[in-house]
């Protein structure tokens, strides 16, 4: 397992697209800041699929008034071990169990890809009804049938990816949009269909931003 875990970094290939990542993508904090309001501190965030809370725990989060939620009970576990605010619930019924609240910024990061388009899209519609000024969004562009996660720490069930975006299903729903160019250097760890693939498999991501005032 260590081996294929480390497979991809063990050319020169691997070593410098892992360095074009480290330089250009690997502060995923400081970009979802900069793409935020700029009062964003004083607003209420509400983070749908938090995961461990990595992104909510940063230091430069802190004193941010953050919600976190997980579908995860280890992953709702470790966010409050970090003290962070964290509820247990399938992400798809935040907006019903979550309607009397009110939060100003809410994140999806690495979520709609989890479901099933439609299931996605409702979701987002849900969220953008939700949030008083900002739906952002983060996730793969493209095929990406990752179905396990190389370290074994979470079940391939809750890793599976379960629909492919386009950059087009944003900017219909008004969404600026920005894409990061070979953000997954080589998914072939991720994805058993490729395990066999002789050569890397590279895929990219995308931020997208939709601001209230922007709704039609």
């Amino acid at each position: 397992m260590p081996f294929r875990f480390l497979h991809p970094f063990l050319s020169l290939y691997g070593l410098g697209m892992y360095l074009y990542w480290l330089l250009r993508h690997y502060d995923q904090v400081g970009v979802l800041i900069s793409l935020m309001d700029k009062d964003w501190r004083s607003l209420r965030i509400l983070d749908v699929g938090s995961g461990e809370g990595a992104i909510a725990a940063d230091p430069r989060m802190k004193g941010a008034d953050i919600t976190c939620v997980d579908g995860s009970a280890r992953a709702v576990s470790a966010c409050r071990k970090k003290g962070l605010r964290a509820l247990r619930m399938d992400v798809r019924t935040v907006p019903q169990k979550l309607r009397k609240e009110r939060f100003d910024i809410i994140w999806c990061l690495d979520v709609l890809e989890h479901l099933p388009k439609g299931e996605a899209f409702n979701l987002l519609s849900e969220l953008e009804r939700m949030a008083g000024r900002q739906v952002v969004v983060f996730l793969p562009l493209g095929y990406l049938p990752q179905d396990r996660e190389p370290s074994g720490a979470y079940d391939s069930e809750l890793v599976r990816h379960r629909s492919i975006w386009e950059k087009q299903d944003f900017l219909e729903r008004g969404y600026r949009c920005r894409v990061l160019w070979g953000y997954h250097f080589d998914i072939r760890l991720y994805c058993s269909s490729l395990a066999d693939c002789p050569h890397p498999v590279v895929r990219h991501a995308m931020w997208a931003v939709k601001e209230r005032e922007n709704d039609p």
